[in-house]
């Protein structure tokens, strides 16, 4: 497996390249995911400079997203009233822990080398701070295989005492740099949620009209339903089989499959008819998969199980699986 390592601006770079075409570049900063290349094209759109990627927090393009990902009302915890986590959005809403964001830490990593894989492990120690006093030790690992056009992303975080934690990974999908805006997406969930005028989850529901996407079809064909209105698009969670393929998006001649050991996938599509995120091809990030365990409902129907400890740490693991649409095929198996 080919290694590349370089520095920028205190954050390193590491690129690991397997003999199936597929790359795989990561960063310290937020243990993110800095681009994917499969058979010569981007995968995923984020800056072009390693210097915009550091420091423009319009997006989070691949960057670990915690200790807790999704909006909060007034960022407040039921269950444990010592927790209040920073409101940055009207209407008094948290979102994604504002500044307490793992997204913009710079993260110590090591190389473990098998048979047949690499993994990078990141790691990093987190204080306690006002409004959040537990400490979290975080490990996002990442594990690329040497014959296969797949890697896997562990995401684990492990508090000093009980505390909230719900960590996701926020990257930008555009298979063969198209846009996504007519991608074919698959969404294997009898499940979503509905959302307040806050943006802010209330309850699930079934999926169904515009949000059914068991069958697949064209991403813009659930994304235009609610433009106009306050969501302006999809910004869904999707519940979905745990540790089965349950997402597959297809564009350019590309295929990506999902599968999660959550419970779903937030599924995020707003950006597509939105002018202010383009970048230099021109293009804009029409597709941001954020895999979650569950998504946070409002306060009113917090659940514990948000809860974890240092005897239960928080664990996800999910695998991103690529493939090449092949002339003539119409559908996948």
């Amino acid at each position: 497996m080919k290694l590349l390592r370089w520095m920028n601006s205190g954050s390193t770079f590491l690129s690991l390249e397997n003999n199936k075409g597929f790359k795989l570049v990561l960063s310290s900063l937020g243990a993110g995911i800095r681009e994917v290349v499969y058979l010569g094209k981007k995968m995923t759109l984020s800056p072009d400079c390693d210097s915009v990627y550091q420091r423009d927090k319009s997006g989070f393009y691949g960057k670990t997203i915690g200790p807790v990902a999704g909006r909060l009302a007034r960022g407040h915890f039921p269950p444990l009233p010592l927790f209040q986590l920073p409101e940055n959005e009207l209407s008094e809403v948290c979102l994604h822990s504002e500044t307490l964001n793992y997204a913009f830490l710079n993260f110590d990593y090591l190389l473990e080398a098998q048979a047949g894989q690499m993994d990078v492990v990141f790691t990093r120690h987190v204080a306690s701070s006002p409004g959040y006093p537990a400490e979290v030790d975080v490990e996002v690992r990442y594990r690329l295989f040497e014959d296969e056009a797949r890697f896997e992303l562990s995401l684990k975080a492990t508090p000093s005492c009980p505390a909230p934690l719900h960590l996701t990974n926020h990257v930008y999908w555009a298979l063969g740099e198209q846009s996504m805006k007519d991608a074919k997406a698959t969404i294997l969930a009898e499940e979503t949620v509905s959302y307040n005028d806050r943006l802010l989850p209330k309850k699930r529901i079934k999926a169904k009209g515009s949000l059914d996407y068991r069958k697949g079809k064209p991403l813009h064909e659930g994304a235009d339903a609610f433009l106009g209105t306050a969501l302006n698009g999809i910004d869904h969670a999707f519940y979905c089989k745990p540790n089965e393929v349950g997402m597959i998006l297809e564009n350019a001649g590309y295929r990506l499959e999902i599968a999660t050991s959550g419970e779903g996938y937030q599924v995020y599509s707003l950006n597509y008819p939105n002018p202010k995120m383009v970048y230099s091809n021109g293009l804009a990030p029409a597709k941001n998969i954020a895999v979650t365990s569950e998504p946070i409902l409002d306060p009113a129907a917090y659940k514990k199980d948000f809860l974890f400890d240092e005897s239960k740490p928080f664990e996800t693991i999910t695998t991103f699986r690529f493939s090449k649409i092949e002339e003539g095929e119409t559908n996948h198996d």
